[in-house]
């Protein structure tokens, strides 16, 4: 009795893994969002900026066509999500379609001239047992990103701000 539920705990994901990236960017926020929206938007993904209190929020959404920093598409499929969340066992009698990436980019006042920017993404796919797809509508799955994704964006974003110092 007490192994099958040791095997369910080890399979079930981690509630406390860091699925976010943040960087604090010697810059006002006024700016870095500027920069976040420009970069975000040459890689293809819409951009729809808001405030909660004294932050900036922007939500990001992707595009067909968008693309990863170093210009290569940005490819989902169910080999991303193995790449991009946590470890999750995908059904090989399920099929997996529709993959989107929806972001949140939090700007938050540090100091005067600083800005703490802490980005997220959340993954979906519609899922489906192949065999019954003549009766099985289907429903979207949320993936449990892993960070990665989230280090891939920000990191030159922040970079941007570094070198512009130098």
């Amino acid at each position: 009795m007490l192994a099958p539920v040791l095997t369910l705990l080890f399979l079930l994901p981690f509630p406390n893994a860091d699925s976010t990236a943040s960087r604090q960017i010697a810059a006002p926020c006024q700016a870095v969002e500027g920069k976040a929206i420009q970069y975000f938007e040459e890689h293809d993904f819409y951009t729809k900026t808001q405030t909660e209190g004294d932050d900036i929020v922007v939500d990001l959404g992707n595009h067909k066509d968008a693309s990863t920093p170093s210009a290569k598409p940005l490819s989902l499929n169910r080999r991303s999500i193995h790449k991009y969340t946590l470890p999750r066992h995908l059904s090989p009698a399920k099929s997996y379609a529709d993959f989107r990436v929806e972001g949140h980019l939090r700007l938050a006042k540090a100091a005067e001239a600083s800005c703490n920017v802490t980005l997220r993404f959340d993954i979906s796919a519609y899922e489906w047992v192949w065999s019954l797809a003549a009766i099985d509508d289907g429903y979207r799955s949320n993936f449990i990103s892993n960070g990665t994704l989230e280090k891939l964006y920000i990191d030159p974003i922040a970079e941007a701000f570094t070198e512009a110092k130098h």
